[in-house]
């Protein structure tokens, strides 16, 4: 079992060090989906949010769902070598499952190459995630933050030289891949030994176990991908890669309401499973509707701001050719808070437990997608694409919320029984 060498920080500078770091690396992340227009043209742009696309159901299967578990589990049922080797067996599988999906797609030899070098880059995030799992358990986020302003900027750094140089999106990817394992080699790994002990003894029954338990939280993930990747896919299918380019060169600014939304909600992840194990209803509560309100405000003031300056911010960032769509930013922005909470309501259920409604809540959530997007990206194309996921993800919500309460609900009211 890991064993604390030193004192865990306070909440507060867990959350600042999270929040510094996390958008240090997001922040970096997103300029390079705005530079590979600037740099390669739109048909780049559109093959990266593919391969992002791609890579991100890619990344369920090897992440498992673990992180939400390994966070909460504050009894420490498993140890951290046995959530180590459970990482490094999904992350191969992971790869395997991204190499038979490119074997089987008619895309050319460029844009496979690039999907692949992406599906390498996310897999460096699945590994390194289960290692920082263990560290907020331990209230270490610290090193969390620093290894995301490391891998942020090197990345960037690389990414952006390469494809200036080359103008190659496949040997910018793949470089921008070797940079971050480079990083979790020489800091992540180092770091992680001084702070944990891990007692190095191989059990395959008690890993077979966490793998069995989180498989609902796999296939959650793989469902939940799918949400936001199926109307992409199906959106280059029926058009083309630049149009794909066009719509998320419009969607991916966006991205900073669900990024600054988990700067609140990832570091609580351990204290909502103490207030929960704690019995703790009230406060339990009190913080998900504080975290809710939080996601909502940050929307509102985007969408306000979006209003008043985004044709003229959109312009800058792509220059004249994006102006006939900048339309599209305010429905851009409500499908991304509905998925926010989505994400916050998956992550709260995966910390009491309730993998049945994250799982059915989510494979409810993909057949919505793929039937709305069938529906309105079909008749609209770029225009049907946010309504397809505003439907979508209004449903989906309403349907967890629900019988998530019920899950929640039933257990406090079995608890109060119990002291009685």
């Amino acid at each position: 079992m890991g064993e604390t060498k030193t004192e865990g920080l306070s909440l507060k500078k867990n959350m600042i060090y999270n929040t510094v770091g996390s958008g240090i690396y997001l922040g970096l992340q997103w300029l390079i989906t705005i530079l590979v227009i600037r740099i390669s043209g739109y048909e780049d742009g559109g093959i990266l949010s593919l391969a992002m696309s791609i890579a991100n159901v890619i990344y369920a299967i090897a992440s498992f769902g673990m992180r939400g578990y390994q966070s909460s589990d504050v009894e420490e049922k498993f140890d951290n070598y046995s959530y180590i080797m459970s990482r490094v067996f999904t992350c191969f599988l992971g790869t395997l499952g991204g190499i038979i999906f490119l074997i089987f797609t008619e895309y050319n030899i460029y844009t496979k190459g690039a999907i692949f070098a992406y599906i390498l880059f996310k897999m460096s995030e699945a590994f390194v995630d289960v290692l920082h799992g263990a560290e907020q358990k331990k209230w270490r986020m610290d090193i969390i933050g620093i290894s995301y302003t490391l891998r942020g900027i090197i990345s960037f750094l690389v990414f952006v030289i390469f494809l200036s140089v080359t103008k190659n999106i496949f040997v910018a990817i793949l470089s921008m891949a070797v940079s971050v394992y480079v990083i979790i080699g020489i800091y992540d790994v180092p770091r992680f030994k001084k702070i944990i002990n891990v007692k190095k003894q191989f059990d395959y029954k008690k890993i077979a176990k966490l793998l069995y338990i989180c498989l609902p939280l796999t296939v959650y993930g793989f469902f939940s991908n799918g949400i936001q990747a199926y109307p992409k896919y199906l959106l280059e299918n029926i058009t083309s890669e630049e149009i794909l380019g066009i719509y998320s060169s419009v969607a991916t600014p966006v991205l900073i309401i669900q990024v600054a939304s988990s700067f609140i909600f990832n570091p609580l992840i351990t204290l909502f499973g103490e207030l929960y194990s704690n019995k703790k209803k009230k406060e339990f509560y009190s913080l998900i509707v504080k975290v809710i309100i939080a996601i909502l405000v940050i929307g509102v003031l985007s969408m306000i701001g979006a209003s008043l300056l985004g044709d003229f911010a959109l312009t800058i960032i792509y220059e004249e050719t994006i102006k006939d769509y900048t339309y599209l930013l305010n429905f851009v922005i409500l499908a991304t808070i509905l998925t926010t909470i989505v994400a916050f309501i998956n992550l709260v259920l995966t910390v009491i437990r309730d993998f049945k409604t994250v799982l059915f809540g989510n494979l409810f959530g993909l057949i919505l997608s793929v039937v709305f997007s069938n529906i309105f990206i079909t008749k609209y194309q770029i225009d049907g694409i946010n309504t397809a996921l505003i439907v979508t993800l209004s449903i989906q919500m309403v349907f967890m919320l629900v019988f998530g309460y019920i899950k929640v609900n039933k257990y406090f009211k079995n608890t109060k029984e119990e002291k009685k």
